[in-house]
């Protein structure tokens, strides 16, 4: 899976594209196809990830509007990092 990010710059005049390959899919993947739950220490984390992409959005005044499983993409080093086609 690949994620095409825009990201304002500190003064909310220009963006700039970020795109990575999420080698481990998306959360929902990973719940519904592959392992079915994630274990209490990793729950934890994903927990973490998410609230700190969540509240990077907020600080630049982006409101997501829909947060799922699919939106929740997971990297080779498993961090997990919030996406959206139409995020903007």
């Amino acid at each position: 899976m690949f994620v095409l990010c825009y990201l304002k710059d500190s003064h909310d005049v220009s963006f700039n594209q970020k795109i990575e390959f999420m080698s481990g899919g998306s959360v929902y993947d990973h719940l519904h196809k592959k392992h079915g739950s994630f274990k209490l220490p990793n729950l934890l984390k994903v927990a973490i990830d998410i609230s700190k992409g969540m509240d990077f959005l907020h600080q630049c005044n982006i409101i997501h509007r829909d947060l799922k499983a699919a939106n929740l993409l997971i990297d080779e080093h498993e961090v997990i990092q919030v996406t959206h086609q139409s995020i903007f």
